[in-house]
């Protein structure tokens, strides 16, 4: 509510999860961007795919009516791609976030599914608009970063990892066999 009278004076700003914008809020946004300021989206396009370099994918779904979902998947980065992502040796396991194609924007990181197979939609995108620039992030950071620490709910014994490191498949249900990583990607 207070974006519109506060934007002027910001130089970053930080967006977190999809909802839209009013048109003159979007068109206010898309200015300010020109103008030198630089926006990072996470996990929403607020009605600015164009923007940020994106297009949102149809719904295959819907999840209790919430926006397009990506599922479960890995954020692959693209080799030399920017300094953001310098620190990433490996594909990074994500839960949720938004289905998007890239669409003018510089694609930083593309998105695996859950089996680490490629697919078309893209998971950080950066966009140059004037002097100004965004920078989207497609998976659900804040969601993700819940299911690793919290696991999902224990309903049955967990699979344990395929060498025989980590049996949890012992008939005690337990907080390990709601683990949210994989034992062979995410080691």
């Amino acid at each position: 509510a207070e974006l519109a009278g506060r934007l002027p004076q910001l130089r970053l700003l930080l967006t977190v999860g999809d909802s839209e914008l009013p048109a003159a809020l979007r068109e206010q946004l898309a200015a300010w961007v020109g103008d030198g300021g630089a926006w990072i989206s996470v996990g929403g396009v607020c009605g600015l795919g164009d923007l940020l370099g994106v297009h949102v994918q149809p719904a295959a779904y819907t999840l209790y009516g919430h926006a397009p979902n990506l599922g479960e998947g890995y954020l692959q980065k693209k080799a030399g791609a920017h300094p953001v992502l310098d620190h990433v040796t490996l594909p990074l396991h994500f839960f949720g976030g938004i289905s998007t194609l890239a669409a003018g924007g510089t694609v930083l990181a593309h998105v695996l599914d859950a089996h680490q197979r490629p697919t078309e939609r893209v998971a950080l995108v950066e966009n140059r608009a004037g002097r100004g620039r965004s920078l989207f992030l497609a998976p659900d950071l804040t969601g993700t970063v819940v299911r690793i620490q919290q696991g999902t709910a224990i309903e049955r014994d967990g699979v344990g990892a395929a060498d025989g490191t980590a049996p949890v498949g012992d008939c005690i249900l337990k907080t390990d066999d709601g683990l949210a990583l994989d034992w062979i990607f995410d080691r």
